[in-house]
């Protein structure tokens, strides 16, 4: 399996390069946030701000994608990233993953949060999740990014993605039907690769401190079914999310 870089920036996490490499082919854009060289364990679930607070614990996570094994954060980040490598048609970058900048066009956050979670060590995981959630400056935005995103998604829906990473290594990708449901709030879309099915999920939530935009990729990395999995997680952010009134 092939994939793109993982968006997430910090201080190297002894493995989570390799988780990177495992799931997508490619080593981090940026090193992953974490415990230093040498330390034990991955990072935990410790909250350092508000926003990364509405992200799902372990335990959620491991519900809703049905793994056996714990979930464990490999990584997390507070920076939006620029594409490494190169994916054709390069105006499918924001509906090919979470966390990076071309994702989320003329909205500059004023937080984000990522955090990169699987249940399991590289060739062993079955489960990945790429969850990032972001605050912007008012509900105008936030709806406009729904809007955008549904743009760029739908336009993308049904065609071949070919991502090559920076070591020359070609992957394809298929994108499905961009869909958008729960009264036209929730924007979903299936992708396929090499025994891999993932979802995407983006969804928005206003809350006392400002909106928010919960974007979410969850991926069965045995090729088994992940329907579901990533609007249940961008709904639980959501729901997280301390209501304005």
């Amino acid at each position: 399996m092939n994939r793109s870089s993982l968006p997430v920036t910090g201080t190297a996490v002894a493995g989570a390069a390799v988780v990177a490499t495992m799931v997508f082919g490619a080593a981090p854009a940026a090193a992953l946030t974490g415990p230093a060289r040498g330390a034990d364990s991955t990072p935990t679930f410790t909250y350092v701000s508000q926003l990364e607070s509405l992200l799902p614990t372990a335990q959620q996570l491991g519900r809703i994608t049905g793994a056996s094994a714990p979930m464990r954060l490999v990584g997390s980040g507070t920076e939006l990233s620029n594409t490494t490598g190169t994916l054709e048609p390069a105006a499918c970058v924001g509906a090919f993953e979470p966390g990076r900048r071309a994702a989320y066009p003329g909205v500059e956050p004023s937080a984000v949060a990522i955090q990169i979670v699987t249940d399991g060590k590289p060739g062993r995981a079955r489960h990945f999740v790429h969850q990032v959630v972001l605050s912007v400056a008012d509900a105008q935005t936030a709806t406009e990014q729904l809007r955008e995103s549904t743009r760029t998604w739908s336009s993308c829906g049904g065609q071949p993605l070919r991502y090559t990473n920076k070591a020359g290594e070609v992957a394809q990708w298929l994108l499905d039907d961009a869909e958008l449901l729960r009264g036209e709030t929730l924007l979903v879309q299936g992708q396929t690769g090499d025994n891999v099915v993932c979802e995407r999920a983006l969804t928005t939530a206003a809350g006392k401190t400002g909106p928010v935009i919960a974007d979410v990729l969850a991926c069965d990395l045995g090729g088994r079914n992940a329907t579901g999995q990533a609007q249940r997680i961008a709904l639980t952010i959501a729901d997280n999310v301390t209501p304005s009134s």
